[in-house]
């Protein structure tokens, strides 16, 4: 029985020698011992975590891409032409009123007598 399967194992080894050989490769006494085995599994990726034993990180995952999602949202909010314009010019009249009487005051300092005097209304 061990002669079979020493037999057998001569076999094997000198068909894996030959497929060596016609490869380009020198096989070694040392290689020639050793086995290289492939094994192809079907699965999907949530069927190989689970196998593997490797935890679930599908709701830390959703809660990061939320919170990054919500972060872009505020920068695009923070870059508004309305945002914008408060933050580059403070001073300027914010409210339909303001923009008013601001633009009466640069029309009155251009009118003759209008800026020496203070407000002129009518009458």
């Amino acid at each position: 029985m061990a002669a079979d399967r020493q037999r057998l194992a001569d076999r094997v080894l000198a068909a894996a020698r030959r497929r060596v050989h016609m490869a380009g490769w020198a096989a070694t006494r040392r290689s020639a011992r050793h086995m290289k085995v492939n094994v192809e599994i079907d699965c999907t990726p949530e069927e190989a975590r689970r196998f593997l034993g490797l935890p679930d990180l599908r709701p830390m995952q959703d809660a990061v891409m939320a919170k990054v999602q919500q972060q872009m949202l505020d920068a695009v909010n923070v870059l508004s032409p309305e945002s914008l314009l408060k933050t580059w010019m403070p001073l300027a009249p914010q409210s339909p009123e303001q923009m008013r009487d601001a633009m009466a005051a640069m029309f009155r300092m251009f009118t003759p007598g209008g800026g020496a005097g203070g407000k002129s209304g009518p009458g």
